[in-house]
């Protein structure tokens, strides 16, 4: 029997993954992959996939999980996790219908370099507004990893640094980025994931999510600035009358916050809430650009609830965010709203 395959890493892959599911599979099994040994998305990946969707489900690399917290192991793992992916690789066909989240994983240009089907690549949140920035010549281009992590890479997984655009469709949500882009996807609103939103209150809430981001890991922000933009925002909404509470990203600890942040912790991503009918949805979800509020406007059907990004000249700094917040302008999704913060 012919099969669809969805190789997934985080849980935007996996929401996108059930969309694309009900609307592009061929074929009457589907088997999902999760290819993610990263404790914190392993936990939130638990807390949403749902076995009744798919004939089969695996998670290669999930027994490495708790030695990927010491450096030197997750290096050596690059040797193990080809290994541990052929063992599923080899058993798909030709003829069987591929889909994969992150364009630009390593372990994409593995499967290519393995296999001979074509892919269609899952949605990945804003990464996919930088697609076009990497094509030349119809190909994808990818800069070669350096250091021991890159040798092992080279080694063991592959030496391909490119993709052939004629390989890849993308399913995505993202529109006009791109003459290229265009001709090579297939756009989609969630109409499947709209129907499965549970039915909330209509009540109005005194409550504002703020979504964390990762911003002093990925040295966008430092630790002084990313507080005092926190503290300025918390401001804005409390004297509105709303009640604030930060949500962490699952790369961050809690204590790293001030004391005086109202802190929930969910095991499990933002997104669920859209989907679960005891839990009442904040009035309004905030981020400074996190995917999650982007999605979650998309997949939700509430309008009761308020998605607001906030940007700085600070985050204008990186090309790559300032795309972010010129895309959101243009889209002009319903209930969505962008603020300034002062300089």
């Amino acid at each position: 029997m012919k099969a669809s395959y969805f190789f997934i890493r985080t849980p935007i892959h996996y929401y996108n993954a059930l969309e694309a599911k009900q609307h592009l599979c061929k074929n009457e099994k589907h088997i999902l992959v999760v290819l993610s040994d990263y404790p914190p998305t392993i936990q939130q990946l638990a807390g949403i996939l749902d076995a009744s969707h798919w004939s089969t489900i695996y998670m290669p690399w999930k027994s490495q999980s708790p030695y990927t917290k010491f450096k030197t192991l997750n290096r050596v793992f690059n040797i193990t996790r080809p290994i541990l992916l052929w063992k599923i690789l080899k058993i798909i066909s030709n003829s069987d219908q591929i889909f994969w989240g992150n364009y630009n994983s390593i372990w994409l240009r593995y499967f290519l370099a393995q296999k001979k089907n074509n892919v269609i690549i899952l949605d990945d949140g804003f990464a996919a507004l930088s697609i076009s920035k990497y094509i030349h010549k119809n190909k994808l281009l990818f800069n070669k990893s350096t250091g021991f992590s890159g040798l092992t890479e080279r080694l063991f997984v592959t030496t391909s640094s490119h993709i052939e655009l004629s390989r890849l469709t993308f399913f995505t949500s993202f529109k006009n980025i791109s003459n290229t882009m265009t001709r090579q996807s297939i756009v989609t609103d969630y109409p499947y994931l709209k129907t499965l939103g549970a039915p909330k209150s209509k009540d109005e809430t005194d409550e504002v999510y703020f979504i964390g981001q990762p911003l002093i890991l990925l040295s966008i922000l430092e630790k002084e600035t990313y507080i005092n933009h926190v503290n300025q925002i918390f401001k804005y909404y409390s004297e509105k009358g709303l009640k604030c509470y930060y949500i962490p990203h699952r790369s961050t600890l809690h204590d790293y916050f001030p004391d005086n942040w109202k802190i929930i912790n969910f095991n499990f991503p933002l997104e669920k809430l859209l989907f679960t009918s005891n839990h009442v949805l904040p009035k309004i979800f905030a981020s400074f650009y996190s995917s999650a509020l982007y999605f979650m406007n998309k997949f939700g059907v509430n309008d009761n609830v308020s998605f607001e990004f906030w940007e700085s000249q600070e985050l204008h700094k990186h090309p790559n965010i300032l795309e972010v917040f010129k895309y959101i302008k243009s889209e002009k999704l319903k209930n969505t709203t962008i603020h300034k913060l002062d300089c």
